[in-house]
């Protein structure tokens, strides 16, 4: 338990287990493919200007917008990108009636000065027509169907790949008793599922916009000089809205507890694709490719990375290694080189080894990067981390 506390831990799909509402949440992969597909054949396609839109209020005070003679009422997600786009606080304008808010936004519509067609995707739902959101030209899509179904080739091509268990939700959806089947083979830390607990859908989440999977292999846990050892575990999230991008994030942990924290996470990577003037056909296959490699990749080969990285010498000193590393060009400052260094020798050397090692110099960055309060520094630099695990010391 002590070297869990002192290690790095991911909360990504904890958070997305304690917020998802019931209906976004699904017990396989299936299932997720199903709803996903879906809304992938109920969508609607419409190109036009902007301020061709209309939008108006019935006499029960829901708001709709008009494209090409098609009323649709508003998902939360549209109406919060219309409303960007003209600069108008969606907040305010939610708690209006909704006569007043159709008015203003009819009346930005009049004044926006875009010249620039977008397309317009909406969807079917049970006879009705709601608007999702719109995109520029330049917006090319990765559906979320699509991701689902590798994930289910994947996990027919090798059974140790499954999502793990987890406690029901806070906020009700359905719920069983764990079998054997369901919880994990690897050690636990007194906070995993169990047989006998109860357990909800949980790490494959999908609304009408986006996607979050959780996956875990245990089938060969890699040894590293702990008793534990390491699995592998992926998180991959995808938006088919504008502004977002397709992104994996790859690692090696310790323990996933019931609520999906994930304990003593090591060697994070994170590969991603934004949606914008990128050919949807090369950059799937440049992502299946990188993804398709590491869920394939067998342990023994991780095995082997670990132990070169753990035994190669970088330099027998501060300076040595740091010029070592920094000749890479990753991004990494001389100064987080140092502290990571210092941090390694004098805080956590016994759980993240040598800091004259790629090793332990990669534990100590990743460390360091939990540090900043900043989300974007700190993926700045877990992905300057996970170049300098690629580099074949």
């Amino acid at each position: 338990m002590a070297t869990i506390t002192k290690s790095r831990n991911l909360y990504a799909a904890s958070n997305q287990w304690a917020t998802r509402p019931a209906d976004e949440r699904f017990w396989d992969l299936q299932g997720m493919y199903d709803q996903c597909h879906e809304y992938y054949k109920n969508r609607i396609e419409q190109t036009m200007m902007l301020r061709e839109l209309r939008f108006e209020a019935d006499a029960s005070n829901e708001l709709y917008v008009n494209a090409k003679g098609g009323s649709m009422s508003m998902t939360n997600w549209g109406f919060k990108q219309l409303c960007g786009e003209f600069g108008a606080p969606a907040g305010y304008l939610s708690g209006l009636p909704s006569v007043l808010t159709s008015s203003v936004l009819n009346h930005h519509l009049d004044n926006h000065r875009s010249v620039n067609p977008v397309t317009v995707v909406g969807l079917k739902n049970n006879g009705h027509e709601k608007f999702r959101f719109f995109n520029t030209p330049t917006y090319t899509r990765i559906w979320n169907y699509q991701i689902v179904q590798q994930l289910m080739e994947v996990c027919r091509k090798d059974a140790g790949w499954r999502v793990p268990p987890a406690r029901p939700a806070m906020n009700g959806g359905p719920t069983r008793i764990a079998t054997k089947t369901d919880v994990l083979r690897g050690r636990d830390n007194g906070l995993s599922i169990k047989i006998g607990d109860h357990i909800g859908p949980a790490g494959l989440y999908a609304s009408d916009h986006d996607m979050f999977a959780f996956l875990v292999n245990e089938e060969h846990r890699i040894p590293d000089g702990t008793d534990a050892g390491l699995a592998r575990g992926i998180f991959i999230s995808n938006y088919e809205v504008p502004g977002y991008a397709f992104k994996v994030w790859r690692f090696l942990y310790r323990y996933v507890c019931g609520n999906h924290i994930v304990w003593g996470a090591e060697n994070v990577a994170t590969f991603r694709i934004i949606h914008v003037n990128v050919s949807f056909q090369l950059a799937w296959e440049a992502m299946s490719r990188e993804l398709q490699g590491w869920l394939d990749r067998s342990s023994k080969e991780d095995e082997t990375k670990i132990k070169r990285l753990q035994t190669y010498k970088l330099g027998d000193d501060l300076e040595e290694v740091c010029d070592k590393i920094y000749a890479f060009r990753f991004g990494i400052t001389r100064k987080q080189l140092e502290l990571a260094y210092v941090k390694v020798q004098t805080e956590t050397f016994d759980q993240d080894g040598d800091p004259c090692t790629p090793w332990g110099m990669v534990n100590g960055l990743t460390r360091l990067s939990q540090e900043s309060p900043y989300a974007d520094e700190r993926t700045k630099l877990e992905t300057a981390v996970g170049r300098l695990m690629m580099v074949n010391f």
